[in-house]
């Protein structure tokens, strides 16, 4: 895990995603939400994602990645969970 001076909590819509064996991953959600989600995970798994929830709005943890580590409901729920990273 990167330290939490690596990591910035950001607003907005997020997207649930997964492939393959991977659990589950959030990204910014968005109109080509299911082309990056591909892009991103055929790399590693060779499968086409799959859009679990789209819509989220919350406060997520990112550490500059493709994925964000978590999504939360309120701001200041996320910056607990940094504050424990």
């Amino acid at each position: 895990m990167t330290r939490n001076t690596e990591l910035k909590i950001i607003e907005g819509t997020f997207a649930a995603v997964s492939s393959g064996n991977c659990s589950q991953a959030w990204m910014v959600d968005g109109d080509d939400i299911q082309e990056r989600a591909n892009a991103a995970l055929n790399k590693q798994y060779g499968d086409v994602a799959t859009i679990h929830q789209r819509g989220v709005q919350g406060f997520a943890l990112s550490h500059g990645g493709k994925y964000l580590v978590d999504v939360f409901t309120t701001r200041d729920a996320a910056e607990r969970a940094l504050a424990r990273i």
